[in-house]
């Protein structure tokens, strides 16, 4: 895992986490933090990617302003990660996907 990796899962995680507790302060650093490291990224994305991406942050921005938080945490967990091929979510080890 790359430095830059590293950091973007750690904003990703921090900021998830902070706005599920409603930690807004705390959230909106981590926010601004994972935007930061995003930035780095975008020169080396895919015209798909970039596509995604541009569709996904309006989407963030309507959910803070209307400042449902957990929305955004889910949209950074389950919309965001993906796209950024982060694994944010620590399955255990024999989680097979599959409904009992």
């Amino acid at each position: 895992m790359t430095a830059l990796t590293r950091e973007l899962q750690q904003s990703l995680t921090g900021a998830a986490s902070a706005f599920r507790l409603g930690r807004e302060g705390e959230a909106s650093e981590a926010l601004t933090a994972l935007i930061d490291a995003l930035a780095a990224t975008l020169p080396q994305a895919s015209p798909g990617d970039l596509a995604s991406l541009t569709a996904l942050l309006p989407a963030i921005l309507e959910a803070q302003n209307r400042q449902d938080f957990l929305l955004i945490a889910d949209l950074l967990e389950y919309r965001l990660a993906p796209l950024l091929n982060l694994n944010v979510i620590n399955w255990p080890a024999n989680y097979s996907g599959q409904h009992c």
